[in-house]
């Protein structure tokens, strides 16, 4: 049997199909377009999809998502069409199939936890680096949701207040900062529209790429040191494209660990990369509807969307 999970993301909507053992047959992405109109949205996300060759879609998307799938909150510019719908039942009009939705951080933990780094820890939290910044509380396997399911929306951690507005540390601390950052320091032609570009020409002696990134990783280790006086799991997991860039998360550990505290002799929260870097979304998307749909979960171990 094959499943197919969808990655709904700021800049790229990314799908895989995988078999009962969670092994990638097919993997594909394309760029996420902004609509108008959330009926157009959902015709681009589904296009092109073969509904016969798989059993049933899991999806994350990012934002607010109550049980019954529909968006409570916006996220990127190019997503804020769907605010509001019902990403199942629209979903479901086009391929068919079960559909079942979460948060992309909870996707992300529900995989590392399942089958990744996050497997037998008694805490744990997942900071997911892309458009913005996601992510996921965990005490053993149970997701921390949260009063009113914000738990995890770590893009509006304060870095300051602005004229009465909250200024996030998505702001500084995401790839699409990074790129702002970076382009800002460099003329037109040599401006990148990726994460990995500026990864490749830091790795190449860029000057620009250098002092972008290193003030870029100063960001993440706001946030991640945010999360630990909040929570202290024993360990955060990075996750997102970009933490496929090993290096990274060695510099991102380096820089938490050199962070001056009175509790750095207490401290031992582990800093890792998530085992399944840029597909722990998509496979947790298929982990979840799997369970939901196929072997449903006991009360006491159920994820909450």
């Amino acid at each position: 049997m094959h499943y197919l999970g969808i990655d709904i993301g700021g800049s790229f909507i990314k799908y895989a199909v995988v078999d009962d053992r969670y092994r990638i047959i097919s993997a594909w992405q394309k760029p996420t377009l902004g609509f108008d109109a959330a009926q157009d949205f959902y015709d681009y996300l589904c296009q092109g999809v073969d509904d016969s060759a798989v059993q049933l879609v899991g999806i994350s998307a990012p934002g607010v998502i109550d049980k019954s799938s529909r968006v409570l909150s916006k996220a990127a510019s190019s997503l804020e069409i769907i605010c509001g719908t019902n990403v199942n039942a629209e979903v479901a009009k086009r391929l068919h199939l079960p559909i079942k939705t979460l948060n992309d951080g909870k996707a992300a933990a529900c995989c590392e936890l399942k089958m990744g780094n996050g497997r037998h820890t008694k805490s744990s939290a997942y900071w997911i680096i892309g458009t913005g910044i996601g992510g996921c509380l965990c005490l053993g396997d149970k997701i921390i949701s949260g009063e009113n399911g914000i738990a995890g929306e770590f893009s509006h951690i304060p870095l300051s207040v602005e004229k009465g507005k909250i200024r996030g540390i998505g702001s500084a601390a995401s790839v699409s900062a990074l790129l702002a950052a970076y382009n800002a320091r460099v003329p037109a032609a040599k401006s990148v529209t990726d994460g990995k570009s500026v990864c490749q020409r830091y790795l190449n002696g860029d000057p620009e790429a250098q002092l972008a990134i290193d003030e870029w990783c100063q960001h993440n280790i706001m946030g991640l040191y945010t999360l630990t006086m909040t929570f202290n799991p024993e360990v955060i997991c990075i996750g997102g494209a970009i933490s496929e860039e090993s290096w990274l998360i060695e510099k991102l550990r380096e820089a938490y660990y050199q962070i001056g505290s009175r509790f750095n002799k207490l401290l031992t929260t582990r800093i890792i990369g998530c085992m399944h870097t840029k597909n722990a979304n998509v496979l947790g998307a298929i982990l979840y509807a799997r369970e939901a749909v196929i072997v449903p979960s006991s009360p006491e171990r159920e994820i909450d969307s």
